[in-house]
């Protein structure tokens, strides 16, 4: 993760391919009995984040593995106007390549063998990621309780049991995001109960918020971790030392301020355009969106305020996100 709002190789291109076939090469040798690496790509097919799915592809097309299977699926686009239950689409994609997904051995030895794996990613792998495997490991779930005759049709599970497991991949979802985003993760409300509800999209839209706030004002926890994955301190030119140990100085310094300004508009501009995705469905007219702040007579310098509302206009309805 870098503070820039577009993608980018943060390493050359050759270094990239060596690091992609790595990791491939490293799950292979993990998981060297599998027949099948099923990879779910989450995002999105147009857009900035076009940047990354584009490279995930050409590098794949590049290693030309005959056990990998790619699959395509824009989440932003598919379950545009809150329609998460949209996820049975990538589902039905699914069951055609995952085959046996779980091992189940007895006193006799093996009855089935895995044969397939997973492998879920969107930008940073947190929120449609976490949904999404949530979907994911239900069905298998469901798929081992069958044979072992505890699950009979309509193969329906019992509800206390599915909200354990939504409960589950609730906290697991927000337990990841607190230690990369330092917030709980986004659309938590559809995860814990397989519903989406308006309180939850309100909580959404204060943790994205944070999540800005915390991905451009806290440079010491973009230093630790790329400490943590090996990148020197001070090596990223996003992150100089003077940056961190001196921000009074930087704030003085015009061109800097520039660029601050710069980066406050994107970050307004991603908010707005994030509000959109969650809120407006794909059979409404837009009629306008704005980013609304609380003004205050005795702050000389409003362009300085953060918006604490997003208000938006379609043709059937005028949402308000705090």
């Amino acid at each position: 993760m870098l503070l820039v709002d577009l993608p980018f190789y943060v390493r050359p291109l050759t270094e990239n391919k060596a690091a992609f076939k790595i990791h491939f090469d490293q799950l292979q040798s993990n998981y060297k009995n599998f027949d099948k690496f099923l990879l779910i790509n989450l995002v999105e097919e147009t857009g900035k984040e076009s940047i990354l799915g584009d490279a995930y592809v050409e590098q794949l097309a590049e290693l030309n593995n005959q056990k990998i299977f790619y699959i395509q699926f824009d989440f932003h686009e598919h379950c545009k106007g809150l329609k998460f239950e949209n996820v049975s689409i990538l589902k039905d994609k699914v069951k055609e390549t995952l085959v046996e997904p779980f091992c189940w051995i007895d006193d006799r030895g093996f009855i089935f063998k895995q044969k397939t794996l997973l492998r879920v990613n969107c930008v940073d792998c947190l929120d449609r990621t976490n949904v999404v495997q949530m979907v994911m490991a239900k069905y298998v779930l469901e798929n081992q309780l069958q044979p072992l005759g505890i699950l009979v049709p309509p193969n329906e599970l019992a509800q206390d049991f599915k909200r354990k497991i939504w409960f589950m991949w609730a906290n697991n979802g927000d337990a990841i995001s607190e230690q990369y985003a330092g917030t709980s993760a986004l659309k938590g409300d559809y995860t814990r109960t397989g519903e989406r509800k308006f309180a939850g999209i309100l909580r959404d839209g204060m943790n994205s918020a944070n999540r800005y706030y915390l991905r451009f004002r806290d440079a010491f926890r973009q230093m630790a971790l790329d400490v943590l994955q090996g990148v020197p301190a001070f090596e990223n030119e996003q992150i100089s030392k003077s940056n961190l140990l001196s921000p009074t100085k930087n704030e003085e310094n015009s061109e800097d301020q520039t660029q601050a300004d710069s980066e406050r508009e994107e970050n307004i501009r991603q908010l707005l355009n994030d509000c959109k995705k969650e809120l407006v469905s794909q059979n409404e007219d837009c009629y306008g969106i704005w980013a609304l702040i609380n003004f205050n007579e005795s702050n000389d310098d409003i362009s300085q305020v953060d918006p604490d509302v997003f208000l938006i206009l379609t043709n059937s309805a005028i949402y308000v996100s705090k």
